[in-house]
């Protein structure tokens, strides 16, 4: 029965219980001491929060750049406006929507498996691209994005019965619209690029083919 086993599972969540578990097994299997993996384990989860901080401002900043270059807005393009745009925006998420905790990401959280595999599937798009460019078998790419974009967006279809009808949302309901039709924007996007390179590679071997002497 799941609830008989899991019903105390409750209070083993967070940074604390992985410090404490992890520096166990280090402790139980290697020489080093309980208090010592701790440490390690501590720094660890500390580094990973940062990192992915850093890099989480870092693109958006990057985004916020091209923003301003595509928009030919040059205040979006210095270095500091747009790294103050990014944070701000994060400021404004974790704060602005979470309270004085700054839980305001967990909002946002339930999209947060819909969109990873979004983005998974638009790399390996973007991959496609490029192997196609450089002439390559690009079918160990495609088949594999055209399936994760495709659950991908079927799940979040899906998804917006629960946030608008079952457990209404309503700004997870509009969030999650906006990550459809950008995602169908970019997806169709990009698969015109997809189409314009291949055709650009089959014109130049076409080409190639004609040069050749006799």
């Amino acid at each position: 029965d799941w609830q008989a086993t899991y019903s105390e599972f409750g209070g083993t969540i967070g940074i604390p219980t992985f410090v404490a578990g992890g520096s166990q097994i280090v402790a139980d299997g290697t020489p080093l001491s309980r208090e010592f993996a701790s440490t390690l384990l501590a720094v660890m989860a500390v580094l990973f929060a940062g990192t992915t901080m850093d890099a989480g401002v870092r693109l958006q900043r990057y985004i916020v750049q091209e923003w301003g270059t595509i928009y030919k807005i040059p205040a979006l393009q210095n270095g500091y406006i747009a790294t103050f745009a990014a944070v701000a925006a994060c400021l404004t998420l974790a704060f602005g929507a979470g309270g004085r905790d700054g839980q305001g990401g967990m909002t946002i959280w339930p999209l947060f498996g819909t969109t990873n595999q979004l983005l998974a599937g638009l790399t390996l798009l973007v991959l496609s691209v490029m192997l196609v460019k450089l002439g390559r078998r690009y079918i160990f790419t495609l088949v594999p994005m055209v399936f994760v974009t495709l659950m991908a967006l079927a799940a979040a279809v899906v998804q917006l019965w629960s946030l608008f009808y079952t457990n209404p949302n309503y700004v997870l309901g509009v969030v999650d619209v906006f990550i459809i039709i950008l995602a169908i924007y970019v997806l169709l996007e990009s698969v015109s690029a997809f189409r314009r390179e291949r055709s650009a590679v089959e014109s130049s071997s076409e080409l190639s083919q004609t040069d050749w002497p006799g």
